[in-house]
């Protein structure tokens, strides 16, 4: 039976239960007059569940000495000089110029991560002993 919209209208509800299932790669979307449709997601989305279009994040891990020993607790192990350090900053400018899509360091780096939406990171001590380097892991 059709209803009437509040706004004007005259459409038969539709029983979402009946209607097939998009492709990998496509989500349910309804066209102008309302109809069921599939789609694909923009270039810096990604389908999921074939249901919606979600950002594209990227997740790197940083594992890097920081300190000498990681796993004395509390306090934890002593820091590492400057030059240890500086790579750790390097490593995370590179995250934020990959996140501003700026070509400053890397030339093309725009260009390169173009339909990524953001990259997180995450910072592990590994120290300079395997133990805690897998262990961070």
């Amino acid at each position: 039976h059709a209803i009437t919209w509040p706004g004007g209208g005259t459409k038969t509800p539709l029983d979402l239960t009946t209607i097939p299932s998009c492709a990998k790669g496509l989500v349910r979307t309804f066209d102008a007059s309302g109809d069921p449709a599939c789609s694909p997601c923009p270039i810096d989305k990604v389908e999921y569940q074939r249901s919606q279009c979600i950002d594209k994040v990227g997740r790197i891990g940083l594992l890097m000495p920081i300190t000498n020993n990681p796993t004395n607790k509390p306090a934890g192990g002593e820091s590492l000089s400057q030059d240890f350090l500086s790579l750790t900053c390097a490593a995370k400018l590179a995250v934020r110029h990959v996140n501003e899509r700026t070509d400053r360091i890397v030339p093309g780096l725009r260009g390169l991560v173009g339909n990524l939406t953001r990259l997180d990171s995450s910072l592990y001590d590994t120290g300079f002993t395997a133990s805690p380097a897998i262990d961070s892991y």
